[in-house]
């Protein structure tokens, strides 16, 4: 028995989502809060940690918690994601799109033949995952803030 589970057992709030042991041990995404920027965003992190096992766990807490009339809000949500939808039907579409944005491949690595030498691949090669890091961090905010009512069309990616 590892660590984790020991604190699964005396949390039940904590999961590991799966027995193949691929999904980070934490937090059930029924257990976040969803009042401010910040645990939106870690709902989100959590959600891309765990990907479309957790999705349906994810799309009833999101409606869960939201004010009534929620099939209201939820439409709101989703026109403000880009999808269309009412109800959890809304809200599920908005997560997927949020994890099929996540997921979107950016810019490949560059060829390493086209470089004199290993140092100068590195730092093409780095320049690229930091610029995937910035975007996976700009999605998480921007469907942090759609989550809360506000539409994509306000975000400008740099």
């Amino acid at each position: 028995m590892s660590r984790f589970s020991e604190n699964i057992e005396a949390n039940e709030d904590w999961t590991d989502y799966g027995s193949a042991g691929d999904i980070p041990v934490g937090p059930r995404l029924s257990s976040y809060h969803l009042h401010t920027a910040e645990w939106r965003e870690a709902f989100l992190e959590r959600l891309v940690a765990v990907g479309e096992p957790a999705l349906l766990e994810a799309t009833s807490r999101v409606y869960e918690l939201l004010a009534e009339p929620k099939d209201y809000r939820s439409a709101l949500i989703a026109k403000a994601a880009g999808v269309t939808g009412i109800g959890k039907i809304a809200i599920l579409y908005t997560l997927q799109a949020f994890l099929d944005e996540w997921l979107q491949p950016t810019q490949p690595l560059p060829p390493p033949s086209s470089f004199e030498d290993v140092q100068s691949w590195h730092k093409a090669a780095t320049r690229v995952w930091n610029s995937d890091s910035e975007r996976e961090q700009w999605v998480v905010k921007k469907f942090a803030a759609v989550l809360d009512g506000k539409a994509i069309s306000e975000f400008a990616h740099s």
